[in-house]
């Protein structure tokens, strides 16, 4: 039992020495590449899909290996989007993404985006949005109105059903 204790520190040790020193399954320098290109490819997407954004920035993005041949990527994106009184609202997002390698030649590795799967989606406004507790009863009761008096404008007072707010569909 004594020596349980320094043979279990050894082990680790020899363990951690070759965790250190063993080559990775994909290269540093593969990892930084895989970021940057997919960051650029996010803030373009942005750009091209909502043109009026602004303050476009990447918080985080890092990799992991899960094989040789898979990649999972993690980023956390944010932007700003023009609202309503010149106020404006800030959308996070956090994502994960799976790169698979398809190849490799001349001009460097292949990854393909195999899946993309949104975590967290956050929108923060600036100015607060204007709730009215109440309003939104009241706002049925008048649209409930309307719609009766629709509907006694629009159908015959023989074929009037009393007991329904909205016209009914033909089919």
């Amino acid at each position: 039992m004594k020596n349980f204790g320094p043979l279990f520190f050894l082990i680790a040790l020899i363990w951690s020495w070759h965790l250190v020193h063993s080559t990775s399954s994909v290269p540093f320098s593969t990892h930084m590449n895989l970021q940057t290109e997919f960051s650029e490819l996010i803030v373009k997407s942005i750009q091209s899909r909502k043109p009026e954004s602004k303050n476009i920035q990447i918080q985080e993005v890092w990799t992991e290996s899960l094989n040789s041949e898979q990649v999972k990527l993690h980023v956390t994106y944010s932007f700003e989007l023009p609202s309503d009184n010149e106020s404006w609202s800030r959308s996070e997002i956090s994502a994960d993404a799976l790169l698979q390698k398809e190849s490799q030649d001349d001009q460097g590795q292949k990854w393909k985006l195999i899946e993309f799967t949104p975590n967290r989606d956050e929108i923060i406004f600036s100015e607060g949005l204007l709730i009215t507790p109440g309003a939104i009863e009241s706002d049925k009761a008048e649209t409930n109105q309307n719609l009766d008096s629709n509907q006694q404008t629009t159908q015959p007072t023989s074929e009037k059903n009393e007991n329904h707010s909205l016209p009914e569909l033909s089919q």
